[in-house]
């Protein structure tokens, strides 16, 4: 029997936090002033992986908050 392995095109906001190592605070602080999509499933606030990485992309390229 074979497992396939399912790659994650999105993130909770904890699991965003995690990724790029700061707080919920932050990443909240992100999706309220627009500089982070995100959006919803039933009560589950979700941001896709690309915009993860391209926040994170942008945030680098201007030197941080």
């Amino acid at each position: 029997m074979t497992t396939a392995t399912v790659e994650r095109v999105s993130l909770s906001v904890n699991e965003a936090a995690a990724a790029l190592g700061v707080g919920r605070d932050l990443v909240f602080r992100a999706l309220n002033s627009g500089t982070l999509k995100s959006f919803r499933i039933g009560g589950r606030r979700l941001i896709l992986v690309d915009d993860l990485k391209d926040y994170a992309q942008r945030q680098a390229a201007d030197g941080g908050e």
